[in-house]
């Protein structure tokens, strides 16, 4: 069974800006307990004649990141695409560095039977622990949180509540009151469902339950 944990390959030092070490230390600690960090990847694989042989078992991760530096390559020579042939066949490859290209959708990249996504650094910096949340929020790692800064998991999630709950008012405000998706989303921003919300919200005529909720969702 696939793991949700994730291996970032990442020589770049603490002490530097954007470095893979500065933005794990900004996570919460179940979310870095996901995580697998190396700068240091001696031994990882090896030259195999024509093919490419991986020391390691990474069949447990998810999603795999590898800084591709130009500069200060950690796969040498013609091991890239061999390894990432082998790497993707269990995992997702991202290779990201500061020369990759900045965009705001998912950039996969395939050659032949291939295929990985490509990250700029400074995105990577910044969108990592969205991505993270996105797991926690909504079950599964969801790569467009990686290149789009401005979707919020939390936000996304609370709107999908809200369509649900949108469906059971045209029920009953009771209906959509006592439903497991209003408990759901009460509960995804910070709050405590009892009988008196359940009340006031079962009073409430379907424009003003409809608009509470967008508040709550879209607060800041």
């Amino acid at each position: 069974m696939k793991s949700d944990k994730l291996l970032i390959i990442d020589n770049k030092a603490g002490a530097e800006r954007e470095s893979s070490e500065n933005v794990i230390a900004q996570l919460d600690e179940s979310d870095r307990s996901l995580i697998n960090h190396f700068r240091d990847i001696t031994g990882f694989w090896e030259e195999d004649g024509d093919d490419v042989k991986i020391n390691v078992d990474i069949s447990c991760y998810t999603y795999i990141f590898i800084h591709d530096s130009y500069d200060d390559p950690i796969i040498q020579g013609g091991l890239k695409e061999l390894l990432i042939k082998r790497m993707s066949l269990t995992s997702t490859v991202v290779l990201f560095s500061g020369t990759k290209r900045e965009s705001p959708t998912p950039q996969q990249l395939c050659h032949e039977d291939i295929c990985w996504y490509e990250l700029r650094r400074s995105q990577y910096f910044m969108t990592l622990p969205r991505f993270m949340e996105s797991r926690s929020i909504l079950g599964t790692y969801q790569i467009e949180y990686l290149y789009d800064s401005s979707k919020d998991p939390k936000t996304d999630k609370g709107q999908m509540l809200a369509d649900e709950i949108s469906d059971l008012l045209e029920i009953s405000p009771q209906k959509a009151a006592g439903s497991a998706a209003f408990i759901e989303l009460i509960k995804l921003f910070g709050g405590q469902y009892d009988e008196k919300v359940y009340e006031r919200f079962a009073n409430m005529s379907e424009d003003s339950f409809l608009s509470t909720i967008d508040r709550l969702i879209h607060r800041k």
